[in-house]
């Protein structure tokens, strides 16, 4: 799941355990930094999606009931993209109570890198922002969730 690894990413660093997230891969695999490889994710990301879409839109015909069987599963497979997605935002693992500001900007400030307990705490204090916790800030593109919102539809 590669936007649950962007999600993911903050408090897995802050942590220091970010070694096998996506984004650390990306970075390490093709020597940038964490925007970059957030971006590339996110390429890499509608690469997928279409895919995705094209295999779908194309799909041979088996005849009735499998062809109904078929697309039942790949409906569920969207909606499982879609959900895990969706609790990520919701449950404030990695957002805390800054979940709805990330959703309106896309942007998350980056924890700094503490111990385990300590960032997890960070993740639900309101007062984290930029000025005073935050080392960096990623960028999400704004369309990158709200793309998969609509994965079978045209």
């Amino acid at each position: 799941m590669s936007l649950k690894d962007v999600f993911s990413y903050n408090v897995e660093r802050a942590k220091g355990h970010a070694l096998h997230n996506l984004v650390t891969v990306i970075m390490y695999a093709h020597e940038m930094g964490p925007q970059d490889a957030v971006n590339w994710i996110g390429s890499w990301n509608d690469k997928i999606i279409d895919e995705f879409r094209f295999l779908n839109d194309n799909l041979p015909a088996w005849g009735n009931p499998l062809d109904f069987q078929v697309k039942q599963y790949i409906s569920g497979l969207a909606g499982w993209i879609r959900g895990a997605e969706e609790w990520t935002l919701e449950s404030q693992r990695y957002f805390g109570k800054l979940v709805t500001e990330v959703r309106e900007t896309r942007t998350i400030y980056m924890l700094p890198k503490v111990e385990a307990l300590e960032a997890r705490l960070l993740t639900h204090r309101v007062e984290v922002d930029s000025e005073r916790h935050a080392v960096a800030a990623l960028q999400i593109r704004r369309d990158l969730v709200s793309q998969t919102t609509g994965i079978l539809a045209g």
